[in-house]
């Protein structure tokens, strides 16, 4: 396995979001965050979101305090926790001939400014300014989907529609890479512009 590039990694904007949920946790329901660990502490042995389910169906919480309270109980909860190389590494781990393709963007994206956020998820690895503007996706074992967040850009060449403007998701246009030789200059001018509209 090739080893994975280290790059200055920033935290997911879930996870901030859930370190914050989980410091109100007192002030939305009552109880702090311990308090609900010590109340789900018999919940063992089901996925996390039968975790989830449970902890919605017994105490009558929202959605977004049981899954912080789940992301808690499985050791997933807050900066320790968010592992964004392992995340590469894993999503990676059967596609390590799309590496290099993913290697070339963020080198390239990375010089538009110290404000580009790389924040590595499970299934992609988006880029944020403000907002994200840049989502890299390996689509099957030979394709990587650069996804952009560039609203109602005119489609050409093999620049394709997403569906992001119906769903109101940022990422709106992506463009199929097969190899390093698919990021021309096309396709730079596409991140410099997502970046510049961030």
């Amino acid at each position: 396995m090739n080893k994975i590039k280290n790059y200055r990694y920033a935290l997911h904007p879930v996870v901030e979001y859930q370190m914050k949920m989980a410091e109100n946790l007192k002030k939305n329901t009552g109880k702090n965050l311990d308090e609900w660990l010590l109340l789900t502490a018999d919940i063992k042995g089901v996925k996390t979101s039968e975790f989830v389910k449970i902890v919605k169906e017994r105490f009558g919480l929202g959605m977004n305090p049981a899954v912080v309270i789940a992301a808690a109980h499985t050791g997933q909860l807050g900066a320790d926790a968010y592992k964004p190389a392992k995340l590469i590494e894993d999503l990676f781990a059967d596609r390590q001939n799309l590496l290099q393709i993913l290697y070339v963007i963020l080198d390239y994206a990375i010089t538009h400014g110290s404000d580009v956020k790389i924040c590595p998820a499970s299934t992609f690895v988006p880029l944020y300014r403000k907002n994200v503007f840049l989502q890299i996706k390996p689509a099957t074992k030979t394709r990587i989907d650069l996804g952009f967040a560039l609203g109602d850009y005119p489609l050409r060449e093999n620049l394709t529609d997403t569906g992001g403007l119906k769903k109101k998701d940022r990422i709106t246009r992506k463009i199929e890479l097969f190899s390093v030789d698919d990021l021309n200059d096309f396709v730079k001018l596409l991140i410099k512009t997502a970046y510049e509209m961030s």
